[in-house]
């Protein structure tokens, strides 16, 4: 499956790429008997659930040459780390507040010899202080929409900046209460767009992506 989709990103040596995250998945499930970072039912469909989905941002989204991203609430590391697999050239900072799933996250960044990668463990809330103002935020469902905002208003770069975020059926909820959002943060009306980036190789039914711009 995975072969399959670097094929579709246009991915060259992809036997380095693909043993980069079998190296990823043996950790994830021995970190997994430790710590909770994903259910036991995802531990046989990590690749479908969890490396394809957080790629699929890549065709999703437009990330500039080095750009700075953020990944909010990074948890196992998705989207985060396979997005930097994919794209060694962009700079990215995995926030986690849980110490025991920062201390997984660093563990993977050196297995893999990452560059330009860094964890970042404390609140979202916490960051405006003690980053650089990023281009780009990324995340799955990891808070609502309007909280998602709050978090990510003071860390772009001033009048740019996008938030990228996967969500799930309960969409046209989260939108009832976003509404108002858009005029207190002057953000633009969000984009949204069916998320299913290898419907041939991995099909999905009832994913969003919602694209906020800021400015």
């Amino acid at each position: 499956m995975l072969d399959k989709a670097l094929h579709h990103l246009g991915i060259e040596n992809s036997s380095q790429v693909i043993e980069k995250f079998k190296i990823y998945e043996q950790l994830l499930l021995q970190w997994n008997q430790k710590i909770n970072l994903i259910s036991k039912h995802d531990e046989e469909r990590i690749v479908p659930r969890h490396f394809l989905e957080s790629i699929g941002f890549i065709p999703s989204v437009d990330f500039p040459e080095c750009a700075r991203v953020i990944d909010l609430g990074s948890g196992a590391g998705f989207p985060g780390i396979p997005i930097k697999i994919i794209r060694p050239d962009l700079n990215i900072y995995l926030v986690e507040s849980i110490n025991k799933k920062a201390r997984f996250l660093k563990t993977v960044i050196d297995a893999l010899s990452l560059k330009e990668i860094e964890v970042i463990c404390d609140r979202a809330e916490n960051l405006a202080n003690k980053i650089d103002p990023v281009d780009i935020i990324v995340c799955r469902s990891v808070a609502s929409l309007d909280v998602l905002v709050k978090w990510s208003i003071g860390l772009f770069k001033q009048k740019t900046g996008i938030l990228a975020v996967v969500k799930g059926e309960k969409l046209n909820e989260e939108l009832l209460h976003f509404g108002k959002m858009e005029k207190d943060y002057r953000i633009k009306n969000p984009e949204i767009k069916k998320f299913n980036p290898f419907p041939s190789i991995c099909p999905l039914d009832r994913s969003y992506m919602v694209i906020i711009k800021n400015g």
